[in-house]
């Protein structure tokens, strides 16, 4: 078999994990048996994209394209194929870092960021992607969706902590990516495609398991905060009695 045919076969079974992922996510959000159940808080329209649903479909169109075209050639462009990996985490780094720049403005929203509607201050892009995952794929459904809402608004210890993890994948994505394409690109291609497709997925599973330790203790923290307030307001209310 031909170079050219191995990378034509990764690329249609690439592209079809990946859509099917999300024409399923889609029926979800539009059937409309299905959609008043799984789609943001305050939607009624039909066809409206959600955040995470969006920002995957334009990352995973640059993928295919990239694939599409660096099989094209007899020999095809091996440094070009090794690129999907570090083209997401490009997308999702940028998107994070801009959100978070906006968020710190206090911006409005020029569009509904998922149950966060246009107009309103621009909110940390992983609260979206933690409101839209859990929603859709975690099966929490729009009661999920509006518990989250309800909790950022009123506790300063989570919108803390979607702040924090928004810059941390942001930068740390940004980082990764640059790192995989400088190896891409200077490295022997066998090499830089082992390496452009397999590192960026060994980053992010380091960059989950120390996300789980600073969410443990951040949660950790909000209980003991919220406990502590509930404990002054209930003595506060016995000394007034």
């Amino acid at each position: 078999m031909e170079l050219q045919d191995i990378f034509a076969i990764i690329t249609g079974v690439y592209g079809l994990i990946s859509f099917s992922h999300y024409g399923f996510r889609s029926l979800k959000l539009f059937r409309a048996k299905t959609a008043p159940r799984w789609r943001p808080v305050g939607w009624t329209k039909w066809g409206m994209l959600e955040f995470l649903h969006i920002n995957f479909m334009i990352a995973i169109t640059f993928v295919e394209i990239e694939l599409v075209i660096g099989t094209i050639p007899h020999h095809p462009w091996v440094r070009l194929l090794s690129m999907p990996s570090p083209t997401i985490c490009f997308w999702f780094g940028f998107m994070f870092i801009y959100s978070a720049f906006q968020t710190m403005r206090r911006k409005p929203l020029p569009f509904n960021m998922s149950s966060t509607e246009k107009g309103k201050t621009w909110r940390p892009g992983m609260l979206a992607i933690i409101e839209d995952a859990g929603g859709v794929e975690g099966q929490g459904g729009i009661v999920y969706r509006s518990n989250v809402m309800k909790r950022y608004e009123v506790s300063p210890i989570f919108r803390r902590m979607m702040m924090v993890l928004t810059w941390f994948w942001g930068v740390g994505l940004i980082f990764i990516a640059i790192v995989s394409t400088v190896i891409i690109m200077t490295l022997p291609e066998n090499i830089g495609f082992g390496v452009g497709w397999g590192l960026p997925y060994l980053f992010s599973f380091f960059w989950v398991c120390l996300t789980m330790i600073f969410v443990k203790s951040q949660l950790r923290k909000e209980k003991s905060h919220w406990e502590t307030k509930a404990a002054g307001e209930g003595q506060a209310v016995a000394e007034f009695a």
